[in-house]
C-alpha cells in the first residue's frame, strides 16, 4: 500500500512576512490529501518567533488545515538564532521547541534524533546540530523492519555546487556546519532535506532519493524560481517517487535591471515604474539599480522609488549598486566621458536601446558579470 506525504522546509515565519503564513495554509491544505506533512527545519525564522504568541497562534490554525494528519518537524539552524542579521547569535536552549504546543498531531523534534512511524514508513527526525557530520543521529534506534525516510537541515557536501557553501561554517544564519554525506544518507529509501533555498534532487545510492524542495515562499532577492513543495509517493515495495506540486500563494523574485547615467535620473526611474508595472502577478520586483552617477542623485532615485512603490503588492524591493561617478574621470576626451555624449544622444531617440546599450557597455568596463536577463533584453533589440 503506497503512502503519500508533503515534504516542505525553510518557510522562515515571521511577523514581518505575513504572506508566508498564507503560503503555509496552501501547504498544509496540500497535506490534508496525504498521509503526512514534513518540515525540515526553518519553519520559523528565528527563535524570537517562537515567543511570538500571535503568530504561534496563527500556525496553530494552519496547521489545523492538515485535517489531523501527522505533522513532523525539526528545528533548522534559524531556530536556533536569538534574531537575524548582524546581530544573529545562537540562544544557550539547546531545544528551541521546548514547552512548544502546535496541537497533538504535530511532533516538533529540537533535541533528537527521534524516530516515528507513520502510514507503515519509519522517519528518523534528525534536527540542526553544530557538530559536523550527523551520521551518528542517523542510525535507527529501531530494527528496520519498515521503509525509512530521514529528515535532516544542513548542506549536502556531496552534491556539485554546495561543497563551498559548506565550507562558509563563520556565518551562523546563512551555512551554519551541520554537514550531510551520500553515505549517511543511502541506506534511506528518501531523504528529506532542508536548509538550501532552492530545489535539487539527486540519488545519494541504490534505491534512495534525496531533495532539497526550496524555500516555499521568496526569503530572499535571488530566490527566481517558481516556488514548489514535494509529493513523496512511497510504494509497496518502498521506493520513492517525488511530485513538484507548484504553490499558488507564493512569490518568487524577479530581477529587474535599471541603468542610472548622470543627469538621467528622471528616465531612470520612468522605466522603473514601467517595468515594475508589468511584472506578472506573483513575481516580486527586484530594482537593481546599477550604473554611474552622483551618490547623492542615486540616492534620490532609490528613496524615490521605494516611496512610489510602498503600498503595492508585492511591495518591490530596491537595491542601490550604482557606483559613485565622483571616483571616475569623465570629463571630455575621457573613455567614460565620450560614452555618455554617445549614449546622451541616443537617449533622446531610444531611451530603451539607450539603456540597454549602456547598461551592457558599462557592466563590461567596470568588470561585473553581465546578467543573463538583460544579455536576453539585448539579444532581442533590434539593431540600430
Amino acid at each position: 500500500m503506497a503512502m503519500r506525504f508533503i515534504h516542505t522546509a525553510d518557510v522562515h515565519l515571521s511577523a514581518d512576512a505575513p504572506h508566508r503564513l498564507e503560503v503555509f495554509r496552501e501547504i498544509c491544505a496540500l497535506a490534508a490529501d496525504c498521509d503526512a506533512l514534513v518540515v525540515a527545519g526553518d519553519l520559523f525564522h528565528s527563535g524570537k518567533v517562537l515567543r511570538d504568541r500571535k503568530l504561534l497562534a496563527d500556525l496553530r490554525e494552519a496547521l489545523a488545515g492538515t485535517a489531523g494528519k501527522p505533522v513532523l518537524l525539526i528545528a533548522g539552524n534559524h531556530e536556533h538564532l536569538r534574531s537575524v542579521g548582524a546581530a544573529a547569535t545562537p540562544p544557550c536552549a539547546a531545544d528551541p521547541f521546548a514547552g512548544l504546543e502546535l496541537g497533538g498531531h504535530v511532533f516538533a523534534c529540537g533535541a533528537g534524533p527521534a524516530d516515528r512511524e507513520v502510514g507503515g514508513v519509519r522517519f528518523r527526525l534528525v534536527p540542526f546540530q553544530r557538530q559536523g557530520l550527523p551520521a551518528q543521529g542517523l542510525r535507527p534506534a529501531a530494527a528496520e523492519d519498515l521503509p525509512r525516510v530521514a529528515v535532516l537541515h544542513g548542506t549536502a557536501i556531496d552534491r556539485p555546487g554546495l561543497t563551498m557553501a559548506a565550507l562558509d561554517s563563520g556565518d551562523d544564519e546563512d551555512s551554519g556546519d551541520c554537514l550531510l554525506r551520500d553515505a549517511d544518507l543511502a541506506p534511506f529509501r528518501y531523504a528529506a532535506l532542508g536548509h538550501i533555498h532552492r530545489r535539487d534532487q539527486w540519488s545519494p545510492g541504490p534505491g534512495c532519493v534525496a531533495s532539497y524542495p526550496g524555500s516555499p515562499d521568496m526569503v530572499s532577492s535571488d530566490e527566481t524560481e517558481e516556488r514548489t513543495v514535494n509529493r513523496v509517493t512511497l510504494d509497496g515495495t518502498g521506493a520513492a517517487t517525488v511530485e513538484r506540486v507548484p504553490l499558488r500563494a507564493a512569490h518568487r523574485a524577479l530581477p529587474l535591471h535599471i541603468l542610472l547615467l548622470p543627469g538621467l535620473a528622471r528616465q531612470a526611474e520612468e522605466r522603473a515604474r514601467l517595468r515594475v508595472a508589468q511584472a506578472p502577478p506573483g513575481q516580486v520586483p527586484v530594482l537593481r539599480i546599477t550604473g554611474f552617477a552622483p551618490r547623492a542623485e542615486a540616492a534620490g532615485l532609490c528613496a524615490s522609488l521605494e516611496s512610489a512603490f510602498r503600498s503595492r503588492a508585492p511591495r518591490p524591493i530596491v537595491k542601490n549598486r550604482v557606483r559613485d561617478s565622483g571616483e571616475l574621470e569623465v570629463g571630455a576626451g575621457s573613455l567614460v566621458g565620450e560614452l555618455f555624449a554617445k549614449l546622451g544622444a541616443l537617449e533622446e531617440r531610444d531611451p530603451v536601446l539607450a539603456g540597454r546599450a549602456a547598461h551592457l557597455a558599462l557592466l563590461a568596463m567596470s568588470g561585473e558579470n553581465i546578467p543573463a536577463e538583460l544579455a536576453a533584453e539585448d539579444a532581442d533589440a533590434p539593431a540600430d
